[in-house]
């Protein structure tokens, strides 16, 4: 059976090296066939104007904890983490992002989410979201292990070795460095996104040096 075939056209087209001013992309259900220029529409099963629209290839998105801030919308308030999952998959296929990879990150019991025990939860809901057919986009596990955190070396590779993590990458968010070159700065961070006091904050500080 011959694939269907579709054709956008009448807009600039950006195919990731160069800009046509105006063009056309030719695609079916297998990928791209090619890329024209001008309001090339020939020998097409349909053909939509995009009226100016600019036509790009997907973004892709490697460092995100938009999933984290849709479970929690605002401190100590909980979406169901399916339905946050389904709810961020379509605004992102919105927004032109094709391939996303969550950022999850393996803390040692930190406030709200954080913690290798939900951490591998969001992992194999993600897993399972992006092998259903309810998933608009290319889904990818981005694993963020927190140096302070001896505990989750052992469930990251485990979920490795199960092939459910796609990157890892090792982070360092203890104050006096990196993000946060002060105490200060590390407290404002965490009472601006958490509701928590001094003395939780100074506990959780003492744990990661």
């Amino acid at each position: 059976m011959k694939e269907k075939t579709i054709c956008l056209y009448g807009g600039p087209v950006f195919d990731g090296e160069q800009l046509l001013e105006r063009g056309a992309i030719i695609f079916d259900e297998q990928g791209i066939k090619s890329i024209e220029a001008g309001d090339y529409k020939k020998g097409v099963d349909s053909a939509i104007d995009v009226k100016g629209k600019l036509i790009a290839p997907g973004l892709v998105d490697l460092h995100s904890d938009a999933l984290e801030k849709c479970i929690e919308i605002r401190p100590g308030v909980y979406f169901d983490t399916e339905f946050a999952l389904q709810n961020l998959d379509r605004r992102l296929a919105l927004c032109g992002i094709t391939t996303f990879c969550h950022a999850i990150s393996f803390a040692e019991d930190e406030f709200g989410l954080r913690s290798p025990r939900k951490a591998e939860e969001l992992v194999r809901l993600v897993h399972k979201f992006k092998n259903s057919n309810r998933a608009s986009i290319h889904h990818l596990v981005h694993a963020r292990f927190e140096i302070s955190n001896f505990g989750a070396e052992s469930v990251i590779f485990r979920l490795i070795r199960e092939d459910l993590i796609d990157m890892v990458s090792l982070m360092d968010h203890t104050p006096g460095q990196g993000q946060f070159k002060t105490f200060e700065a590390y407290a404002a961070y965490q009472t601006g996104v958490h509701k928590v006091t001094p003395e939780q904050i100074a506990a959780l500080v003492e744990r990661k040096v």
